[in-house]
């Protein structure tokens, strides 16, 4: 039997929180034990961890909703439909799908890519993208959004539709069973 682990859920609407950043006081720069086991507090910097990310998503459908604000103060936020990672063995694969929104779908371009630390290259580029760019996110071909990078500079998500980076300050990644009754 697996070990339990806590949770922090959002009141409205059954959302799970899977990765918090809003004060910048917890590295995101770390390894792969620290992303699959989980690092922080989930009501200020936090990651739930890899494992039970995979553990919640492979029982049924998951939805994952992103709510982002940028450095000028606006909200944007990202919906997928379906959104799973496999396991630790598969070096926790994403999947997505069904993008809403008004950011502009940037976390698709990573579908299928396995997550990549510092310590751990699992990305499909030629450059070491965990490396380079800090933080465990599913870099492929680097990326088009970076969520876990550093505070300051690194937490971004490309605008398709301007061709520009969102420069963000404050990042939340929930989750929640597709079949919750809205």
């Amino acid at each position: 039997m697996g070990q339990a682990s806590q949770v922090y859920c959002e009141s409205a609407g059954g959302w799970t929180v899977i990765q918090k950043r809003t004060q910048g006081n917890e590295n995101f720069t770390r390894g792969w034990e620290y992303y699959a086991h989980g690092f922080g507090h989930p009501v200020r910097d936090y990651w739930i961890g890899n494992d039970v990310i995979h553990a919640l998503t492979s029982q049924g459908k998951y939805e994952l909703r992103i709510v982002m604000e940028d450095t000028f103060s606006e909200t944007w936020e990202a919906r997928y439909e379906l959104f799973n990672i496999s396991s630790k063995e598969d070096d926790y694969r994403l999947y997505v799908a069904g993008y809403q929104g008004n950011a502009t779908d940037s976390l698709s371009a990573s579908t299928r890519a396995q997550f990549s630390t510092y310590d751990r290259d699992s990305d499909s580029g030629s450059s070491h993208c965990a490396r380079y760019n800090g933080g465990g996110w599913w870099y492929s071909q680097c990326h088009m959004s970076n969520l876990n990078g550093a505070f300051d500079i690194g937490m971004v998500w490309f605008h398709k539709e301007w061709k520009d980076w969102l420069q963000l300050r404050a990042t939340t990644m929930m989750i929640r069973p597709r079949n919750i009754v809205r």
